[in-house]
């Protein structure tokens, strides 16, 4: 016996004279479902459009409500896309009045980054197109973890980083590039910044602004790159000459040897002491003028 039942249909069961009448009720019922499916969906794309009109409307309300800030008047009470191309023009300390980071209060120390900040930083950079540069580095392990960890100072300067351990003269206290971005335009750093202030906050934007440097001769090309590192190592603080802890070993390796992204034990430190580097060894200060910052 056939499994096909429909081959062993009764003539009872044959409705129809054979020229395919018999579906159009079939046909027609199929025709309004899917009408009515179309009907509906632009039904939804309609109220998505309307929803965004109405969120227009009310960016421009608040900005109209809101009182003229102190970049000329502009309203930072925008829509991101707008905000964006508001500060496509904006020097580097314009832009820190724009996000308002001169109001913050001093005597409140600023939270530690978490390593989820961290990890997030670094996503909105690469989501953004963000990559590395070829230059000459050491052999940096790739596991290799620095023997630091962060936290609020005692005197005054806010966070900073410390030993996690005793170092000694000589040790590597960090080293390699995963961490670091890099930026060859203004505009590449201006749109980091806001998209950084767009899913964060604008005390994380401006804490991109104070980490970041001007650096040059970077990579194959011997560029002019702006700098910042994703990780707890933006958060080291100055020494000067005199008290730095870490950097390059001048007098027992060149600055090739040393490599751009490593640094080492300029002496004995004491687990819990705070890590200092000289920030004259990368501070171009003048150099932001050619980013138009």
């Amino acid at each position: 016996m056939s499994s096909c039942s429909s081959d062993h249909t009764s003539p009872k069961k044959r409705r129809g004279n054979g020229d395919g009448s018999s579906m159009i009720p079939n046909r027609r019922l199929k025709i309004i479902v899917l009408t009515l499916h179309l009907f509906l969906a632009f039904l939804t794309q309609l109220q998505l459009l309307l929803l965004a009109y109405a969120q227009e409307n009310l960016d421009s309300q608040a900005c109209n409500n809101e009182q003229p800030s102190e970049n000329n008047g502009e309203c930072t009470n925008t829509h991101p896309t707008l905000k964006s191309k508001q500060t496509q023009s904006m020097t580097l300390r314009q832009l820190q009045t724009h996000y308002q980071c001169q109001t913050s209060n001093s005597s409140v120390p600023r939270p530690l980054p978490t390593p989820q900040h961290w990890q997030t930083l670094r996503t909105i950079y690469r989501s953004l197109g963000g990559t590395t540069v070829e230059h000459d580095e050491t052999n940096t392990p790739e596991d290799f973890i620095p023997p630091t960890r962060s936290g609020q100072t005692t005197d005054g300067k806010g966070r900073g980083i410390f030993a996690a351990k005793d170092i000694r003269k000589g040790e590597r206290t960090y080293g390699g590039k995963k961490n670091f971005a890099f930026f060859s335009t203004g505009n590449e750093f201006r749109n980091y910044v806001d998209e950084v202030a767009n899913q964060l906050s604008n005390d994380a934007a401006c804490d991109i602004m104070m980490w970041a440097w001007v650096q040059p001769l970077m990579g194959d090309d011997y560029e002019t790159l702006i700098v910042v590192v994703l990780d707890n190592n933006s958060l080291m603080n100055d020494g000067g000459e005199e008290l730095a802890n870490t950097g390059c070993l001048e007098e027992e390796m060149s600055e090739y040897e040393c490599g751009m992204f490593d640094e080492y034990a300029l002496r004995d430190i004491r687990e819990g002491e705070e890590i200092l580097c000289d920030y004259d060894r990368f501070e171009h200060r003048s150099l932001w003028k050619e980013f138009g910052l």
